[in-house]
């Protein structure tokens, strides 16, 4: 059993690059030979494969942006491995507006916006029950990005 491993399961455009960056500077951690985001599970590598990507240090980290809208089956496999897992939030419109800004999408921007509230993406206490209900709370901790802003030192301690 690896000493921790950290999975944030946090939006695109929410800090999650900047802190992956600041966490591989550990020695016990970085450098690491997979990419911030690997998307195993959206790709053909599986549950089988999670331990052989994230097996070789004392500390590993996965910071795939997608787990947040995971199925429950998923979460209790994460949490199998997962020592900590955190979820950084941004308000929701402006997460949105980022979001489209950084896509280039041609998209209006109120039917992006339309779209995501259609789907209940944005429906922040019902992702973060969903992990907590499995995960239990003294594992998982949520982030404001606002906060990150202020006081980046907060998510490193």
């Amino acid at each position: 059993m690896k000493d921790q491993h950290i999975v944030n399961i946090g939006f695109p455009r929410c800090g999650t690059t900047w802190l992956w960056h600041q966490l591989v500077q550990h020695p016990d951690i970085g450098p690491v030979a997979y990419p911030k985001e690997d998307q195993i599970f959206l790709s053909k590598q599986s549950f089988l494969d999670y331990d052989h990507v994230y097996k070789d240090r004392t500390i590993s980290l996965n910071f795939d942006v997608s787990m947040w809208s995971v199925d429950r089956e998923l979460i209790e496999f994460v949490n199998s491995y997962a020592t900590h897992i955190s979820l950084i939030l941004r308000d929701p419109y402006d997460f949105l507006q980022r979001w489209n800004d950084w896509l280039d999408n041609n998209n209006d921007h109120c039917s992006f916006v339309n779209q995501w509230i259609e789907y209940k993406m944005l429906c922040y206490t019902d992702i973060v029950d969903r992990w907590t209900s499995i995960v239990g709370q003294e594992k998982f901790k949520v982030f404001l990005f606002e906060d990150l802003q202020k006081n980046p030192k907060q998510f490193l301690t």
